[in-house]
């Protein structure tokens, strides 16, 4: 588990499904975030399930609940993944999820900053990467404030900034 000033950054567990299936719902999550949101409860059920096989050895994806300290709220998830390129260059990417009531609380970039601190030592990663959608201010505002630096940007649909730490 990781503490911070005002979450508890935790392993999932199954009774999250509920909360975990909720918080991806809202707009901005399947704009945003597709691949965290689901037309049902089972299909996110089945993603914690396939996060929570993935703590034992410590495996990739790996995401974790983001839960408010102060009453033990889940409010969203922060989680990292790998993939290789074509140039068999390892990029790791981090991506946090809030729930829409907490947005604008600064959750993502103490979730975010915390977690990715966390994942260097815990995987001994030296560099982990962030992308967000040039368009989508409150994650680039997100990624600035949680130490990322922006290191360019993407054309095409989703004309993306691209972000290291």
């Amino acid at each position: 588990m990781i503490t911070t000033k005002n979450l508890l950054i935790r392993e999932f567990t199954l009774e999250d499904s509920e909360a975990y299936f909720e918080n991806n719902r809202d707009g901005a999550v399947r704009k945003y975030m597709p691949n965290h949101s689901h037309e049902n409860f089972d299909e996110a059920r089945d993603e914690i399930r396939s996060f929570i096989d993935n703590y034992a050895g410590l495996k990739m994806p790996c995401h974790w609940a983001v839960v408010l300290a102060d009453t033990g709220e889940m409010i969203g998830h922060v989680g990292i993944g790998d993939e290789t390129t074509g140039e068999n260059e390892k990029i790791f990417e981090i991506c946090c999820g809030i729930k829409k009531e907490q947005r604008g609380n600064g959750y993502a970039t103490e979730a975010s900053s915390a977690f990715a601190s966390w994942c260097k030592r815990a995987f001994g990663i030296n560099k982990i990467c962030a992308s967000a959608q040039r368009e989508n201010a409150a994650a680039n505002k997100t990624l600035a404030s949680a130490g990322f630096t922006l290191n360019g940007t993407g054309g095409g649909e989703e004309a993306d900034n691209f972000y290291s730490i």
